[in-house]
């Protein structure tokens, strides 16, 4: 079985853009997968797909280890979870403007990562169904997580943000 599995983190924010986008690709039949997902505070209630508001740990980590495929907000937590289990991983970043968080840093986040070839992210929300489609034929860089490789890349991160 194929599966997507879909978290949008735990942060009192919805996120119902990027779950009204899937839930179309899903009823126009270009997501043929089976897709989970954790919504969190979204409002928005999928039809097309099996939803969930939160998740224990646990429950994360099983439908982390079944899914083939991981759409995932921009949060570091989510994206980094998925990379030590070496998933491909779809970043959507969360944006202020359609009160998605407070600021706009995981674009921030979603720059880097996406520069260093370790996620693919989708700027725009309509070209998800294309990003979807391609993830498999796509090769990521694998990530190293050292201690030291990690503080230099958030001592750069936040050189970056301060410029």
């Amino acid at each position: 079985m194929i599966l997507i599995f879909i978290t949008v983190g735990t942060q009192k924010f919805q996120f119902d853009r990027l779950l009204k986008e899937v839930d179309e690709l899903c009823a126009k039949g270009i997501i043929k997968e089976e897709v989970v997902a954790q919504v969190g505070y979204s409002t928005y209630i999928p039809t097309n797909f099996q939803a969930h508001k939160l998740l224990k740990p646990e429950q994360m980590e099983t439908y982390i280890n079944k899914a083939s495929l991981l759409i995932t907000h921009g949060g570091t937590s989510s994206i980094f979870n998925a990379l030590k289990k070496q998933k491909k991983v779809i970043v959507v970043p969360r944006l202020s403007e359609f009160h998605e968080h407070v600021d706009n840093h995981q674009i921030e986040i979603c720059d880097v990562l996406d520069k260093k070839g370790y996620v693919s992210v989708v700027w725009d929300m309509k070209k998800l169904g294309t990003a979807i489609s391609s993830i498999h034929y796509q090769t990521f860089n694998t990530y190293s997580f050292s201690e030291n490789e990690l503080v230099e890349d958030i001592k750069g991160f936040i050189g970056n943000s301060n410029t």
